[in-house]
């Protein structure tokens, strides 16, 4: 299960890792000239990760976000993590992929890139409601 993922493999500083990954990108687009308020980076859910780094990479995002300092885009919709954990196909990830938008949310991104827009938004207006 992904529980027993997580907690069969040691951190090893997934967080940190991602954090120094997107300092160097944002160093890279000031060299080219790219303004700082142009740039969105994206803690990269499904690229070179296993499993276990991409769920501790959700389970980190607020750090990551805090550390990192500019917009983050979370792009989790229907991903492998979703079903890999949850053992579904990709047309039967919804659920999962609302949980991680709110996690999102919570954890300081400012956008998500989803599939079904509307159940996502109904989402995330119930989690503001509750923090209001």
């Amino acid at each position: 299960s992904a529980v027993e993922l997580l907690n069969s493999v040691k951190v090893e500083n997934v967080a940190d890792r991602i954090v120094w990954g997107l300092r160097e990108s944002i160093r890279i687009a000031h060299r080219a000239g790219i303004k700082k308020d142009s740039i969105i980076v994206d803690p990269g859910i499904g690229f070179a990760k296993t499993q276990k780094e991409n769920l501790l990479t959700m389970k980190y995002l607020k750090k990551i976000v805090g550390k990192v300092g500019y917009p983050m885009l979370l792009a989790t919709s229907r991903k492998s993590m979703i079903g890999n954990a949850l053992d579904l196909p990709v047309d039967q990830r919804e659920e999962g992929t609302i949980v991680t938008t709110i996690l999102g949310a919570e954890a300081g991104c400012n956008m998500v890139r989803v599939h079904d827009v509307e159940k996502n938004v109904r989402a995330l207006k119930m989690l503001y409601a509750i923090n209001e």
